[in-house]
């Protein structure tokens, strides 16, 4: 149950461990990840277009087969030149979930689960999945008790009620962008890191900033039920980009480094070659392990 990140990982857990069938039920399908885009994103220093990443996505999407542009979570113009993308879960990232598909080991289900009798899942639609096992993977719940602990009842940005000293961040949830910095926590975390550093050993920048106006505010969200310390995803950007925007000089040019280090770690750690050669001997491995014995 689910289609987030995680909901996809256990699909490539589910079948290295034996199972012959996984079906993913979901209540409407996200946008799943290639490698080889995640790895593009990740060494970029200027951030990919949402249109971009969704043309580099096609070529896995046809052995499904599929269109990501017209999944929910896409918003374009007509021809296709720009594509914001906001869907509320992250992407699931492998190659494996496009194999399965082509393999016919995994069948997206869009639909309710109704009730379980015995081992069999009965739909809202009606349709029954027989199954062995039921793995609920539908996220998290932001915590209320974070704002109650730290009494917060305004962000104004990562600021707890406006106060230079106490500094609360957390990742936002899901993807809502136009393009992409970074398809993992570390990219975006060491700016926040470094700013709150900054402003503890200069609290004038932190008076300069607070005193601009111009941090976003964020209030606890009953009717999404986010705490006011959970900041949507668009919002959660603009706070890092007033952050290292000019306001304060130092983080402005400690903001202007990110991205070729952000190029400079992932080259290090990934680079083209040998990615590609990992990628390709994964990509034969799992081939594999799922087409027929008899093929």
């Amino acid at each position: 149950m689910g289609m987030g990140a995680f909901a996809v990982e256990n699909v490539r857990t589910c079948l290295e461990h034996g199972a012959s069938k996984v079906w993913l039920i979901c209540r409407r399908k996200n946008i799943a990840m290639p490698r080889v885009v995640s790895w593009f994103i990740n060494q970029s220093i200027n951030p990919p277009s949402g249109a971009m990443c969704l043309e580099m996505m096609k070529p896995m999407y046809n052995l499904i087969p599929d269109d990501p542009w017209s999944f929910y979570a896409v918003v374009a113009n007509k021809e296709k030149t720009m594509a914001t993308l906001r869907q509320k879960a992250r992407f699931g990232i492998g190659d494996v979930y496009f194999l399965a598909h082509y393999y016919k080991k995994v069948e997206l289900v869009i639909d309710s689960i109704k009730r379980l009798q015995g081992r069999t899942i009965i739909m809202d639609s009606g349709d029954r999945i027989h199954a062995d096992h039921l793995v609920k993977v539908l996220g998290f719940r932001a915590d209320e008790k974070i704002d109650n602990l730290l009494k917060i009842k305004e962000m104004v940005g990562f600021f707890v009620n406006g106060d230079w000293r106490r500094w609360c961040f957390t990742e936002s949830p899901g993807v809502d962008a136009g393009r992409f910095g970074g398809t993992s926590l570390s990219p975006g975390l060491i700016g926040t890191v470094e700013a709150f550093s900054w402003f503890l050993n200069y609290p004038k920048d932190a008076l300069l900033m607070l005193n601009s106006m111009a941090l976003p505010k964020n209030k606890p969200n009953k009717d999404k039920g986010l705490p006011a310390y959970v900041w949507e995803n668009r919002m959660s950007s603009m706070v890092s980009m007033v952050l290292g925007g000019g306001i304060v000089p130092g983080l402005a040019e400690l903001a202007a480094g990110y991205g070729p280090l952000n190029r400079g770690k992932m080259i290090e750690a990934h680079p083209l070659e040998a990615f590609v050669d990992e990628a390709a001997e994964e990509w034969e491995s799992y081939c594999k392990m799922l087409q027929d014995p008899q093929d």
